[in-house]
């Protein structure tokens, strides 16, 4: 299934997801899915895989803003079975984070270094105003998922 729920699971995971810039799923579960494939991606050499993942890797870096923050940043009305609200949490981005982190252990891509560095400049001038536990808890729950992609 990790190399098919995109089509297992299209409603959530297919090209509305708002981890690839449509107003469909824009919470953890995509964030969750990436974060299991890409490395069995790469660790495999799997091309096909490796050519699935690339696009939520590009869309996450290309969405970044010149304040520092990336991803899905607007919310939509209810739709049965997607999570269309909580764009700006912190929590899906934490996994994000993890992500990019495996992306940048298996390629070496540098522009991942200045994603997260511009990333972590916009939530050190940000979390005063918007703490982890702004707009969900799981956020302010696993804030240590956080700080060790800090690390």
């Amino acid at each position: 299934m990790t190399g098919n729920l995109d089509y297992i699971y299209e409603p959530v995971m297919g090209v509305r997801n708002g981890w690839l810039g449509g107003d469909g799923d824009l919470w953890e579960r995509s964030p969750y899915w990436i974060d299991g494939l890409l490395p069995v991606a790469y660790i495999l050499e799997d091309k096909e895989l490796i050519e699935k993942v690339q696009p939520w890797i590009e869309w996450s870096l290309a969405s970044q803003k010149p304040n520092g923050y990336f991803g899905p940043d607007k919310d939509f009305g209810y739709e049965l079975e997607l999570q269309r609200d909580n764009a700006k949490d912190w929590w899906p981005k934490m996994v994000m984070l993890k992500i990019m982190q495996q992306y940048y252990s298996a390629t070496g891509d540098d522009r991942v270094i200045t994603f997260l560095t511009n990333y972590f400049k916009y939530q050190l001038e940000q979390l005063p105003v918007d703490p982890l536990g702004k707009w969900t808890f799981w956020a302010q729950q696993r804030g240590g998922e956080n700080l060790m992609a800090v690390y």
